[in-house]
């Protein structure tokens, strides 16, 4: 990497990427766990989604639903409101720090969260656990960002985050609505405690900066910060050397894009045995 941009000549001088057995894998089985979730989604659940979004206005006779009608409730200008200015405020902080990604770059992190949050949300609902998909993020970023190691971390950090974020939110709401509590208290909540805990944290951050020596290093353990590094790599991975590279044709890794493909066909067979 040269003035945080890569250079061919010197990664082809010294060497190509290599990985461990342990962690190629983990990207393989990840190839065909992102197939399989959409193909899963679209046919055990397709129709129940197009029939509930076409009913989300018509339709009230849930019980629950109807006992929460008593309150107001939020206006759905209100969202889009926060979304547009949140947005904004995360781009400008984005492009004013000159991190080379370009701003149509967060706009693509924010269709990453918008595509996979019914998806990822249903998977949630049913089993109780979070399938982690950064790796679209991660694979995006890499296609259309690569040479720039900081387009991984922007990605993962407003499409994945973001997705997280609003799944975290919508569970919040649900058990609100189980519990009576009125939309538009669990709203000022949620805001005030984003507030509190984004200061908390930053300050928190400068501050162990500050004042732990050799922080991040391996002279400093325990600091060593392990996911810090671990999100170093991929961001070298997949943005500075780039997919093509690492798993593009002539790659030992090459094979693991069949991933994508026996993803895509296993949850059929899987379906019509049902």
């Amino acid at each position: 990497m040269r003035n945080g941009v890569f250079d061919a000549q010197a990664y082809e001088k010294y060497s190509p990427l290599r990985m461990s057995l342990e962690f190629s894998w983990v990207y393989g089985i990840g190839f065909a766990a992102l197939m399989s979730i959409l193909v899963h989604i679209a046919l055990y659940n397709g129709k129940e989604i197009i029939a509930r979004v076409r009913e989300t206005k018509t339709k009230h006779d849930d019980i629950h639903g109807k006992l929460i009608m008593q309150y107001p409730s939020v206006k759905a200008w209100w969202y889009l409101v926060m979304l547009v200015a949140s947005a904004a405020a995360g781009i400008a902080v984005g492009v004013g720090a000159h991190v080379g990604v370009p701003w149509w770059g967060y706009i693509l992190s924010f269709a990453i969260a918008i595509v996979l949050i019914i998806p990822v949300g249903i998977i949630q609902a049913v089993s109780n656990r979070q399938p982690g998909l950064s790796l679209v993020a991660e694979l995006l970023s890499g296609i259309v960002l690569q040479g720039i190691p900081t387009g991984y971390s922007i990605l993962k950090l407003y499409g994945h985050g973001s997705l997280a974020q609003a799944l975290s939110y919508a569970q919040d709401m649900k058990l609100a609505h189980y519990m009576k509590i009125p939309p538009r208290q669990v709203l000022l909540y949620q805001g005030i405690g984003i507030v509190i805990s984004v200061v908390i944290q930053t300050c928190l951050f400068f501050w162990l900066v500050d004042h732990i020596p050799d922080m991040c290093r391996p002279e400093g353990y325990p600091w060593v910060c392990r996911s810090t590094n671990l999100v170093y790599s991929a961001s070298i991975i997949w943005n500075l050397i780039g997919p093509l590279k690492v798993f593009g044709e002539g790659s030992p890794y090459s094979p693991l894009l069949w991933g994508f493909l026996f993803g895509l066909f296993l949850p059929i067979p899987v379906y019509f045995l049902q």
